[in-house]
């Protein structure tokens, strides 16, 4: 998944297995509804929102869907530096008016807090050097307007074994299973997302916590 010139085929498989994985772990209904929702609902007006490293779209969509339902109007930008990820999210998912999908970098966001309300980042910041970690953090925070969500991977044998067992059941073809279990490996620990945290600005709350399974989160809302 992180080689640019990987086959589209194998490509395009792992992105609709990914739909099934999030769908089944990534607990992005239960974010939103706890830490997005919440800090939404203090002003009910319309936010946007950039769901940065998109993959195959299904994220953002349910974010907006998410939104929609408890009466949020919003706006969701999925971006993401692959253009065959970034077509297969307009195909898949390019009936849903509020949503929509952009090749582009994360990186080049602008840091002066006009790129979006809120800044979504799932499974991406993994994908990183652990050097480049904390520049990432701090940028997608300078990037934001009032806040912004971390979701990644918890490090852990349990999780590595668990995640292989289903692969080896459910997934077929694609990438799914290699990715995922190196993914794992690469992920976090509690104690390095609050070492995390603790390097934003202290003009930032900052929530870290873990969810089952596997799940591992920092929220950043800014100001007061």
């Amino acid at each position: 998944m992180d080689d640019p010139a990987c086959k589209e085929t194998p490509l395009l498989t792992t992105l609709a297995h990914f739909t099934l994985i999030n769908r089944l772990f990534a607990r992005m209904r239960t974010l939103t509804r706890t830490l997005l929702l919440p800090d939404m609902q203090r002003d009910m007006r319309e936010y946007t929102i950039i769901d940065a490293g998109c993959g195959g779209g299904d994220g953002a969509v349910r974010i907006a869907q998410f939104c929609r339902a408890n009466n949020i109007k919003c706006t969701v930008k999925g971006i993401d530096t692959d253009e065959r990820t970034v077509r297969f999210a307009r195909q898949r998912w390019g009936t849903d008016s509020a949503v929509s999908f952009e090749t582009a970098s994360l990186l080049d966001l602008p840091t002066n807090g006009s790129a979006a309300d809120y800044i979504v980042a799932a499974n991406v910041l993994h994908h990183f050097a652990d050097s480049e970690v904390p520049h990432v953090v701090k940028r997608l925070c300078s990037a934001a307007r009032r806040g912004v969500l971390i979701a990644d991977l918890e490090r852990s044998p349990f999780w590595y074994a668990a995640f292989a067992v289903f692969a080896f059941v459910m997934l077929r073809g694609g990438f799914s299973r290699r990715d995922g279990l190196l993914s794992i490996r690469k992920g976090f620990t509690t104690n390095e997302f609050i070492k995390l945290g603790q390097t934003l600005p202290s003009a930032c709350r900052v929530t870290v916590g873990t969810l089952v399974p596997g799940r591992i989160f920092l929220f950043c809302r800014k100001g007061a």
